[in-house]
């Protein structure tokens, strides 16, 4: 059974994540939803509140609550959605400092860093939500790398079981390579991503939704998630590094950025042993 589990600290800013990881496990067969608190103690308070959360969601998908001691926290997160091979954590992301500055704090650091499950987060401007029955599309980031790449396997089942299209993008700047005269003038920068991502493509065939590539131009933080207002997405995917996970992602600085501005959630990978 797959399972998404969503922190939360009794803040409205945490809950902003329920109504994603809803909106994933509606899409998925025998899923269910695991809401997790991790505020301190406060008597009597936190299991209604979380029965209340749970219960705007009951008629549309499975889903349970849990407390847990804000002290061990981050661990028993990571042990709940490493219990099970299809486990997914989402959570609300400030977004101002950047992953850092995550909802939970110094638990979501943790989490973000020693997750070895996918991570779903939900940034400040998150505005949609995948519908049930919608025919949604998922961005998938490149920049050219092996380790950017590494996320793929990962985009191919989500696209499989949430049944979305995949759609695969690079971000390139200007061409500053000057054609002799008399010639149309080219992009190598361009063409090169578009050789790239058409590699990708066909590691993401499906005969009834295939991918389709674009290649951008600006500064990727910002482009990214404008591109995924204007497709569009459900989801944007990006691959981080393994060693310490947000904090040296293959983009840089740059996926801060995706997550702060995304209009969706973001879906977040780390390479395996050997993939770095």
């Amino acid at each position: 059974m797959t399972t998404v589990v969503v922190p939360l600290d009794g803040s409205v800013f945490a809950e902003r994540a329920i109504r994603p990881a809803c909106s994933i496990a509606a899409r998925v067969e025998h899923a269910r939803v695991l809401l997790v608190s991790c505020a301190p103690d406060d008597g009597d308070a936190a299991p209604h509140q979380l029965d209340d959360r749970a219960s705007l969601y009951r008629d549309v998908v499975d889903i349970e609550t849990r407390i847990v001691d804000a002290s061990g926290a981050a661990e028993v997160l990571l042990a709940i959605a490493a219990a099970e091979p299809d486990g997914i954590l989402c959570m609300s992301t400030r977004g101002k400092g950047g992953i850092r500055a995550a909802v939970l704090g110094s638990v979501s650091t943790k989490v973000v860093c020693r997750s070895t499950q996918p991570l779903v987060l939900v940034g400040p401007g998150c505005r949609t939500t995948l519908l049930p029955a919608e025919r949604g599309r998922l961005l998938v980031c490149s920049d050219g790398s092996a380790l950017s790449d590494s996320i793929i396997p990962t985009v191919a089942r989500w696209c499989d079981r949430l049944r979305l299209q995949p759609w695969l993008t690079e971000v390139v700047g200007p061409d500053e390579n000057v054609e002799p005269s008399g010639e149309p003038p080219r992009n190598r920068e361009v063409e090169a991503a578009s050789e790239r991502l058409d590699v990708l493509a066909t590691r993401l065939h499906a005969p009834n939704s295939p991918a389709r590539t674009r290649v951008l131009h600006g500064g990727p933080g910002r482009t990214i998630p404008w591109f995924a207002e204007r497709l569009p997405a459900a989801l944007i995917a990006l691959a981080t590094h393994g060693r310490s996970g947000l904090t040296r992602i293959a983009m840089g600085s740059v996926a801060t950025e995706v997550v702060r501005h995304a209009p969706c959630p973001v879906l977040i990978t780390r390479p395996t042993d050997g993939q770095e």
